[in-house]
């Protein structure tokens, strides 16, 4: 499971102290080094052994992308969800080949995103990840969906 947290005033040790107490332990040996060197605290759930990655989140478009999360009931428990385009642009910006195929199913069940804020944000991070092509890679992609 991945999830954004936001980093800028994350309290890591007390963050840790509270996911312990959730269920969740540390992948690696020194969590907060991890965590510090790569923006990600690699968390396991002790019952049910899935993986959990908690990206600290510090760039404006991830923590507009918190602010703008959407509530969800699932199961009487509410869970703050990326929209759609957001969820779009980040799995472009990994652009492995699941998260190709996420963007299709996501724009299957979500045909009318925002196709001028996914171009906006891919480009800047395409700019900024030395992949000035981004957009233009992943954009035909896309429209083969719509």
């Amino acid at each position: 499971m991945d999830a954004l947290i936001g980093g800028e005033s994350l309290d890591l040790r007390s963050f840790l102290e509270l996911a312990g107490e959730f269920g969740l332990k540390s992948r690696v040996p020194d969590i907060e080094a991890d965590a510090r060197l790569i923006l990600v605290l690699r968390l396991v759930d002790v019952e049910t052994n899935v993986p959990v990655d908690l990206s600290m989140s510090y760039t404006p478009f991830e923590l507009g992308a918190i602010d703008a999360a959407e509530d969800l009931l699932v199961s009487g428990v509410t869970l703050r969800v990326a929209r759609p385009e957001d969820l779009i642009i980040m799995k472009a910006i990994a652009h492995r080949l699941h998260d190709l195929s996420d963007m299709k199913q996501l724009l299957d069940h979500y045909p009318t995103v925002d196709f001028k804020r996914l171009e906006y944000w891919i480009r800047q991070y395409g700019e900024a990840l030395d992949e000035p092509d981004l957009w233009d890679r992943i954009e035909p992609l896309l429209r083969d969906v719509k």
